[in-house]
């Protein structure tokens, strides 16, 4: 996804996959008998993870204490409207009051179906997606 922004690495369908885009540590897998779910990936999903998915997917931002600032992606932001804590992976626009965690962010900022972002979660975490 490009935009005034410049690129943005790691959409939902490739979260893993494109060059200078964010990786993590591979964890256990899970049974590959069973469907990734989103209690799945929020359990796989930690503090660690949101400053360098933020910086990824933000580039514009900067961290400001515990909260990473940017421009709404989806507007044409002036000034920085969008904050995600760097602790709990929350995020809120403070223009629209729109808020969620970072799979909402992620559907937000790049679009997809939840089973798309569920499974671009799964990959860039290194857990098996039936």
């Amino acid at each position: 996804m490009t935009g005034n922004r410049g690129d943005v690495q790691g959409s939902p369908k490739n979260h893993g996959t494109s060059t200078g885009s964010v990786s993590f540590p591979r964890p256990r897998r899970t049974s590959p008998s069973r469907s990734i779910t989103i209690q799945d990936i929020k359990a796989h999903l930690h503090s660690s993870h949101y400053e360098a998915l933020c910086a990824d997917w933000l580039s514009d931002g900067k961290r400001q204490g515990g909260w990473w600032v940017a421009c709404s992606p989806w507007r044409d932001d002036k000034n920085p409207s969008l904050g995600v804590s760097l602790t709990t992976g929350r995020w809120r626009d403070f223009t629209t009051g729109e808020r969620g965690d970072m799979i909402d962010l992620s559907m937000r900022i790049f679009g997809g179906t939840l089973a798309e972002t569920v499974k671009g979660f799964a990959e860039m975490l290194g857990l098996d997606h039936a």
